[in-house]
């Protein structure tokens, strides 16, 4: 389970729904944080850049690093490109 705000997201319910790999835009629906929250998460190194769908489209990060976030893990490292 996870707590995001005033509310509690049953996660092992919403998880086969989810790809691995998410957008942006996705990312703030799945996570229900502003996308101005993710963007300062990824300036800051707190949330991983994974990359940019087909090398120039949108930015990506990956479900279980955005999962980590939102449980106050830190991350540090990435996968992906961070362009």
């Amino acid at each position: 389970m996870r707590v995001n705000s005033s509310r509690v997201v049953d996660t092992a319910a919403t998880l086969p729904s989810w790809p691995p790999l998410l957008t942006i835009r996705r990312a703030v629906a799945y996570s229900g944080c502003s996308r101005s929250t993710l963007g300062r998460a990824i300036r800051r190194g707190d949330l991983p850049l994974y990359g940019r769908a087909g090398g120039r489209g949108q930015r990506m990060v990956r479900r279980e690093d955005l999962d980590r976030w939102l449980a106050g893990e830190v991350t540090s490292t990435t996968q992906g490109d961070q362009s």
